[in-house]
């Protein structure tokens, strides 16, 4: 854990050369979900996924269908045309150990993010509890700078998750992609969230905070009532004299 002074000063140091590099950022989040966890994108349809500090692009932009919420201090940056690009996704300008939720997700991702944080223990605890599952992709061993006060140790991980066990990634194992070695997991918390959401239509004048998604469930086909059947006519018999 740092102090917040000193985190600070590392966001505004960041904020000094924020990049928009689209297809650079849909290329790792490619590597990562599809390289690394062998999962689809586009498998995380209708899930409620939050990423932290995931930057002008986080990898939810790229996972089509996801009702996603992007928790990163620097979101008050970009501007309303750039957040209109994903009307799916929730941008709220806040450090994760702020921001307040009384929601229950499918997932909470960390991809390289951890070094930046006020408190990265307390952000992975907290992750379990809001979340069905916790993935992580984030560097170890690496040096601190003024951007990354954090050199992340590999007993972080299982101090946070009881049983977890992580896999590692080689720096450099991917050509233009992570020079660090890294470690990666998505860990089952037991936590129990809600059945498949969708967002169907999310208001201008709300705050994302504030919206609500619902489940919504599919509509099932009026049968029309069968028609009622008409009385039949009892035929009279002629008696006849012998």
């Amino acid at each position: 854990m740092i102090t917040r002074e000193r985190w600070v000063k590392a966001q505004n140091s960041e904020r000094s050369h924020i990049a928009f590099d689209r297809s650079t950022a849909e290329r790792n989040a490619t590597v990562i979900i599809e390289q690394i966890f062998k999962d689809k994108l586009g498998d995380f349809g209708g899930k409620k996924i939050v990423v932290v500090g995931g930057g002008s692009y986080p990898e939810i932009c790229f996972t089509p269908g996801v009702n996603g919420y992007s928790i990163d201090p620097l979101n008050d940056v970009y501007d309303q045309n750039h957040k209109a690009e994903f009307p799916n996704i929730n941008w709220i300008a806040s450090a994760f150990e702020d921001w307040q939720t009384e929601l229950i997700f499918d997932e909470v991702w960390f991809f390289n993010v951890l070094q930046h944080v006020i408190d990265p223990k307390a952000c992975l605890e907290k992750a379990g509890k809001i979340a069905s599952v916790v993935r992580v992709f984030e560097p170890v061993d690496t040096p601190t700078n003024i951007e990354c006060p954090h050199s992340l140790g590999r007993d972080l991980f299982p101090e946070c998750y009881e049983g977890l066990e992580v896999e590692n990634f080689e720096g450099g194992s991917i050509p233009n992609f992570h020079g660090a070695n890294c470690v990666y997991f998505s860990y089952n918390t037991g936590v129990s969230a809600p059945p498949t959401l969708k967002i169907v239509q999310q208001p201008d004048d709300l705050p994302p905070q504030e919206i609500e998604t619902v489940v919504i469930e599919a509509e099932k086909p009026e049968v029309p009532a069968p028609a009622p059947k008409k009385p039949r006519r009892r035929r009279r018999t002629k008696k006849t004299t012998s």
